[in-house]
């Protein structure tokens, strides 16, 4: 220790004799390693002298930390703090004076420092409890106050390299660990002095009981006690040599705070604080200009003294309480006053506070001043104010949420849950949830257990799960369905907390949706039905209005013929009677077909001009009815167009025959133009026009545009709803632009190029087999042979009515015409007479497909053509098996006799007379007398055949030149014949027309397609149609029937 003090005055002598002639950095230097000197000296005389009498030295170690160390380390700091600030926030260059107190003060922080951890060391190492409460914050603050030396250094040398936000950011977080480490501190102090309280009061314990030791303790006592008094003796001569060096010390720590104190100013103004200093004997109040802004003092006034009177005034009277008995505490304890309360400005403004600060007493210990600082903490306050409201709104969002609220560990034990958690699984309150469910939740809970282990899997994976269902055990034992929605919680590292998330009772949602699928069930069940009761509907409806058009027809020509001019119109009318109502079945039935999704495309390329051409042709009587003018516009070359050819042709008709309908003495024009990949038809009249609110209704089905105009012109209103639906299957669409009294105008827009969509076919539509129908061409050349005359049709339809008319009509156009009344029959009939074509009916007992199917099957029979008579309108099916044309049922015969004569032409004139044979293969008897009846007028020799399999074996006693066939037969139907006939060598030349009620789907004309030459439909083709079809069909075919004749026969 001589030696510490021979080097104190060593260093004194030097400063006094440097003081003139040094320089200012070198007596800098030389009194900081004075003052190292004597801090060092006093803490050892402190550590070796046992200054104090109480063996229990930590406490006493602990407090010089709190009460002095900490303090000196905390003002310096702050002065660096306040230094720092000017220089970063003006961003101007150090003077030499800042210079000089920033080294001063690196070593004011840094002896406090060091003294602070001897303390603490001292202190821990009596109590090794403490370590876990103090060793985090001791390193946290030394950490924080070695940034801040190395922050001053920086400063000191080099300031312009300190940035702002680095210097707020060190220096903030230094004071801040400084102060958190008072907070420990204190109250770690208590504790020893309650645990050497405690432990004398445990001594006094034992001293009473054991009396025979209190002498001897006391012996020891005094003997301690006159050992230590004689310590402190010797402390204080010691310290006697110190005080010189304190005095100075003093003195050089007072000049040092007078300059420092307008940049503690600063500090405190750039901290949002404020320094206060309350005389406690005089009551006066000294107030930095920071306090006087908090307090709303104008800054003009005189804000500097105030009296604790004037204080209290401002003071909220619900926290004044609170304030003096935090001060009464601090007065008697010494400890740190602390305090937090709100104060009412002269305006009404409430703001909240944060006073901090110290006692200091005099020499007899009696409190004379508390001086520390207070802080605006309103912000702060505000912030908690939400918080807590945010808190309690969701604690009661919890508590009365209708969905299930929870937590759980990852093994499954649930930590929380609400009250509607709790209500869903059949628990009276969360607690007995939490209870019953605190193991195995996977089988006291989940009914499936693997439903458990899939939830955890998905979570472990993605840590969420959105909606997983899982049916779960109630209290009760009933079974529910759950929805849970849950997510993984992890700290900062990763590691997983918890689960949590929601749960939702869906059992009703789930109980819904089984009696959802059960009505869908039964919806589809008995849609099924309905479509194969319009199926079977279509074809009992149109076969008997077969034979009424096909016998009016021909009673009006037998009229005509013998002179009963009086009777025609009443034929006609019947007629007519029997076209209205066909054309209403077929609007049902198409509204039906799509509503249920069952109407599909037959998409084939076609000539757009041609097809113009043949509707003005077709609509041109129903233009004259009215006495309309219809102005066509349409360029040759306006090309192709890829799409159904038989609905754009309804479509046009359809406003064809509206514009017709509601226009007298007008004009209607229809105008076709392509415009890049579309091709747009327009049609517009002159009539009676259509308002806004007829307009809105006009494409509801069953609709028209008023209750008036139904009554007036009729209808059903299925005409433009069935036009705006095939518009649309196709990928267009239709507009309308009308006005009252001037006419309308609908414009159609289609695709060039329509692309079918898919859609379920028919089922029940398909041959037996048609394996054997490998190779089936679309268009098959017949080589008919020229000895047979006339050109033969064979008719196969089982109704009898529909063979009499179709044997009626191609006989009176040239053509010979046998008819078979079954499929079976009708292969018969092609295999012997070999007929230039056949015609089939699609919905025969035996199934027409079949029939069609075997005729092209058959090698003989597949050149055969065969047009289809159906009632459904299903092309695909019959062209794809093979079938040559088609028609729908009720027949028109003008179109037959077209389809005819394009397959089986008939002899000119000038030819060498040929008797033609047709077989008819039709079951209905009617529309067999028809077609014989027609076809023998025509110069043909028909037979006929009820079914495939007769019209089968009508061919084999003579081929006929043509085959008038039915689809829908017994025995054996139109598509079975086909088959049967294509499989043939023999007959597959035979051209095959059907004429059917059938509405074919596109899976039935796909099967058609190659095997029949024309598909007509019963009852729209007329029977000159009919007839000109068979025409078209044996013109078509003759220079191949006189070049086959000259090859047989020489």
């Amino acid at each position: 220790m001589s030696d510490r003090w021979k080097q104190i005055k060593v260093n004194w002598q030097n400063i006094l004799a440097s003081q003139a002639v040094q320089s200012a950095e070198t007596n800098r230097e030389l009194h900081l390693s004075l003052m190292s000197n004597l801090l060092e000296l006093i803490a050892h005389v402190g550590d070796t002298s046992n200054l104090i009498l109480d063996p229990d030295l930590d406490s006493y170690y602990l407090m010089n930390s709190i009460v002095v160390q900490l303090p000196k380390m905390l003002k310096h700091s702050a002065q660096v703090r306040a230094i720092g600030h000017s220089l970063v926030s003006a961003k101007r260059p150090l003077t030499r004076e800042e210079e000089v107190q920033l080294i001063g003060l690196y070593s004011a922080i840094q002896l406090p420092l060091r003294g602070l951890q001897r303390g603490i060391e001292v202190a821990t190492s009596n109590n090794p409890s403490l370590i876990s409460i103090l060793e985090a914050k001791i390193l946290e603050t030394t950490i924080a106050t070695n940034s801040l030396l190395e922050l001053t250094h920086r400063l000191s040398s080099t300031p312009n390299r300190v940035t702002a936000g680095e210097f707020y950011e060190i220096s903030d977080t230094a004071i801040a660990k400084q102060l958190q480490l008072y907070d420990v501190l204190a109250p770690t102090l208590n504790q020893l002095l309650q645990n050497r309280i405690q432990k004398f009061e445990s001594r006094k314990q034992q001293v009473q009981l054991f009396g025979a030791l209190v002498l001897i303790v006391l012996l020891a006592a005094f003997a301690g006690f006159s050992r230590n008094l004689w310590q402190r003796r010797q402390a204080e001569q010691r310290l006697s040599t110190v005080r010189a060096a304190a005095e100075l010390e003093r003195q050089a720590a007072e000049a040092r705070l007078r300059e420092q104190e307008a940049l503690l100013r600063m500090a405190l103004e750039s901290a949002h604080m404020g320094a206060w200093d309350w005389n406690i004997i005089t009551g006066e109040e000294n107030w930095s200009k920071e306090v006087a802004e908090i307090f709303g003092i104008d800054h003009e006034s005189d804000h500097s003294v105030q009296t604790y009177e004037d204080f209290l005034e401002r003071v909220h009277p619900d926290d004044k309480p609170s304030l003096l008995q935090a001060q009464t505490d601090t007065l008697e304890s010494g400890k740190e006053y602390n305090a937090e309360y709100r104060i009412v400005l002269k305006d009404g403004t409430i703001r909240w506070v944060n006073s901090r600060g110290n006692v200091l007493r005099d020499a007899n210990n009696r409190p004379t001043r508390l001086t520390g600082i207070v802080m605006d903490i309103t912000a702060r306050k505000q912030a908690e104010a939400a918080l807590q409201a945010a808190e309690e709104k969701y604690r009661s969002i919890f508590e009365n949420a209708a969905d299930g609220i929870f937590q759980t560990t990852p093994d499954g034990k649930y930590i929380s849950a609400n009250p509607a958690l709790a209500k869903i699984y059949g628990y009276e309150s969360p607690e007995a949830l939490i209870a019953n469910l605190s193991n195995q939740i996977e089988r006291r809970l989940y009914v499936d257990p693997h439903r458990r282990s899939e939830f955890m899997h998905l979570i472990s994976q993605h840590d969420t799960v959105i909606d997983f269902e899982s049916q779960v055990y109630r209290q009760d034992g009933n079974i529910i369905w759950i929805s849970e929605n849950a997510r993984a919680v992890r700290d900062e590292a990763g590691n997983l907390l918890h689960y949590e998330g929601t749960v939702k009772d869906i059992s009703d949602r789930k109980q819904a949706a089984d009696e959802l699928f059960q009505a869908k069930e039964a919806a589809e069940t008995a849609n099924r039905a309905k479509s194969q009761f319009l199926a079977n509907m279509s074809h009992e409806l149109r076969t008997p209005l077969n034979a009424i058009i096909g016998y009016s027809e021909m009673l009006q020509e037998d009229a005509k013929d013998c002179g009963y001019e009086d009777i025609i119109p009443d034929l006609e009318k019947i007629r007519s009677a029997g076209k209205h109502l066909l054309g209403l079945i077929n609007d049902i039935l198409d509204i039906s077909k799509i509503e249920a999704g069952k109407m599909g495309l037959y998409l084939e390329t076609f000539d757009v001009s041609h097809l113009i051409t043949e509707v003005q042709a077709t609509v041109q009587p129903l233009i004259d009815k009215n006495g309309n003018t219809l102005v066509v516009h349409c360029t040759s070359d306006i090309g192709t167009i890829h799409a159904d050819l038989t609905k754009v042709r309804q479509v046009l008709l359809n406003l064809l025959s509206n514009a017709s309908k509601f226009t007298d003495n007008g004009t209607i024009t229809l105008t076709a133009a392509r415009q890049e990949a579309e091709v747009t038809f327009t049609v517009s009249d002159t009539g009676i026009g259509m308002t806004a609110d007829q307009l809105s209704r006009l494409f509801q089905p069953f609709t028209q545009a008023d209750e008036s105009t139904t009554r007036k012109y009729g209808g059903t209103g299925l005409g433009l709803a069935i036009t705006q639906r095939f518009c649309q299957m196709m990928g267009g669409n239709i507009t309308v632009e009308s006005t009252p009294g001037m006419g309308s105008v609908f414009r159609i827009c289609l695709p060039s190029e329509v692309h079918d969509l898919p859609r379920d076919l028919t089922k029940d539509k398909p041959p037996a087999d048609l394996s054997s129908l490998n190779q089936v061409s679309s268009v098959i050349a017949h080589q008919a042979d020229p000895s047979k005359s006339p050109t033969t049709i064979l008719v196969i339809d089982d109704d009898a009515i529909t063979r009499d008319l179709m044997v009626r009509h191609l006989s009176k156009e040239g053509f010979r015409v046998e008819t078979a009344a079954n499929g079976q029959e009708g292969l018969h009939l092609a295999r012997k007479l070999r007929p230039d074509a056949i015609t089939l009916d699609v919905m025969m007992k035996t199934a027409g497909w079949s029939i069609l199917a075997e005729l092209k099957a058959d090698p003989e029979l597949a050149d055969i053509p065969v047009i289809m008579l159906t009632i459904l309108d299903d092309q695909d099916l019959g062209f794809s098996l093979g079938a040559s044309d088609y028609l729908t049922k009720p027949i028109d015969y003008k179109q037959l006799t077209r389809v005819l004569d394009k397959y089986c032409p008939r002899q000119s004139s000038d030819r060498v007379a040929t008797v033609r044979h047709a077989l008819i293969a039709e079951d209905d008897p009617a529309t067999r007398s028809i077609f014989q009846r027609m076809l023998a007028k025509e110069g043909w020799t028909v037979a006929t055949a009820e079914n495939g399999r007769v019209a089968l074996a009508c061919m084999q006693q003579q081929l006929p030149d043509l085959i008038l066939l039915d689809l829908m037969m017994p025995e054996m139907d139109g598509f079975q014949f086909i088959a049967e006939l294509r499989s043939c060598p023999t007959y597959r030349s035979i051209p095959v027309v059907v004429v059917t009620a059938m509405d074919l789907t596109a899976a039935d004309q796909q099967q058609l397609n190659g095997s029949v030459e024309k598909i007509l439909q019963k009852g729209i083709c007329s029977r000159e149609d009919l007839l000109q079809e068979v025409s078209d069909i044996v013109s078509a075919r003759t220079p191949l029937s006189c070049k086959s004749g000259e090859d047989s026969h020489g």
